[in-house]
């Protein structure tokens, strides 16, 4: 039963941050990033670098859960940047570019 309840336990406190899609406008294949408690609350998650099918593949990106996403064209948050705030239906020239991202409190810039 004490496992049960952990499980149950770890569980409620995953939550989504954002997700990242390899077409426009929510469409395509989808990345999900996860992070813990309820989300950008008062912390940010970062992913300094991206699975290398995605690497340089993600046309349109959302932050959740009280979070904008901040897109970098360099691994570990390096290079030039986009934030989504919290919503990019396209990248625009930043599309295909994003090689790591960081989720941040709503209202906070990268």
């Amino acid at each position: 039963v004490e496992q049960t309840n952990l499980a149950a336990r770890a569980a409620a406190a995953t939550v989504i941050v954002g997700k990242a899609w390899t077409s426009t406008s929510r469409s395509g294949t989808v990345l999900i990033h996860y992070g813990s408690g309820t989300g950008c609350y008062g912390v940010s998650f970062g992913f300094p670098t991206i699975a290398s099918t995605w690497n340089n593949n993600v046309r349109s990106a959302e932050g959740l859960n009280n979070c904008w996403s901040t897109q970098y064209d360099g691994t570990s948050y390096t290079g030039a940047l986009l934030n989504c705030t919290p919503y990019c239906a396209t990248l625009g020239s930043f599309a295909a570019k994003t090689s790591s991202i960081v989720y941040r409190p709503t209202g906070t810039w990268g």
